[in-house]
């Protein structure tokens, strides 16, 4: 049932996130997920030079929360660029 209420209430998304520090950073965001609930469909993750990398999250949010999910996760030190991939 509760899948069932996740497919009509979320929607699939996902975010391009440039990050610094990627270990640290990313534990942030993991608990940041964590805490909010929301759903990993997957996570990629490829260092693009020492001390940075892109971060591809895949996951299920809130139809209406998607562009404050973005703000949040922008606003979370490590983090430098955010692009969230909407389907139309």
């Amino acid at each position: 049932m509760q899948s069932l209420a996740s497919a009509c209430f979320k929607k699939n998304c996902a975010f391009i996130i440039r990050i610094e520090f990627p270990l640290e950073t990313l534990e942030r965001i993991t608990q940041l997920l964590s805490a909010r609930k929301i759903v990993v469909e997957s996570l990629q993750m490829q260092n693009v030079n020492s001390g940075e990398a892109t971060l591809i999250l895949h996951c299920l949010v809130e139809r209406d929360r998607t562009k404050h999910f973005r703000r949040i996760l922008e606003k979370i030190q490590g983090i430098i660029t955010v692009a969230l991939l909407e389907s139309k």
